[in-house]
């Protein structure tokens, strides 16, 4: 019996032996292992971290670097990291608004969408001379929830 498996039959030993007045403890156990997981997952896959401050609140976009200003491969198109990280900070940069994260795979798939939507740029980055792909962000919820974007890309 694998480590998952001895897992799940603590949960279900806790369900018979606590009934539903554990649920609490049940649901904190179940949190504390997915907590225990990601931090796992986090850790041993990589990540990649990139932060935004004043930009995505005035044009409504994420920027998802992937190239250099000469053309070459760099952020998204380069990262060996299984997760990217992408943190969105208030217009002073010091008050952290909320971190995103994407396994990377999946990133690059919405980025390939909005590419060929044209929401690209070779003016972004820190030097403005970095090529990147636009996400807008009231989109990007859509994709996060329903796991596609929006029928109507325009209303975004």
């Amino acid at each position: 019996m694998n480590r998952s498996q001895e897992r799940m039959n603590e949960d279900q030993q806790a369900i018979i032996e606590l009934g539903r007045d554990a649920k609490f403890d049940i649901q904190l156990k179940r949190a504390n292992r997915r907590e225990d997981t990601l931090a796992n997952q986090l850790l041993s896959e990589g990540i990649e971290l990139k932060s935004e401050t004043f930009q995505w609140r005035k044009y409504g976009n994420v920027f998802i670097e992937f190239a250099s200003g000469e053309g070459k491969p760099s952020g998204l198109a380069v990262t060996e990291a299984k997760h990217w990280v992408h943190e969105l900070y208030a217009d002073d940069g010091q008050q952290l608004l909320i971190r995103l994260v994407f396994r990377v795979d999946r990133l690059k798939e919405i980025c390939r969408h909005y590419h060929k939507l044209g929401c690209f740029t070779k003016n972004g980055g820190d030097s403005g001379t970095q090529h990147g792909v636009l996400l807008p962000i009231r989109s990007l919820w859509h994709w996060l929830c329903f796991d596609q974007p929006p029928i109507d890309e325009k209303q975004f």
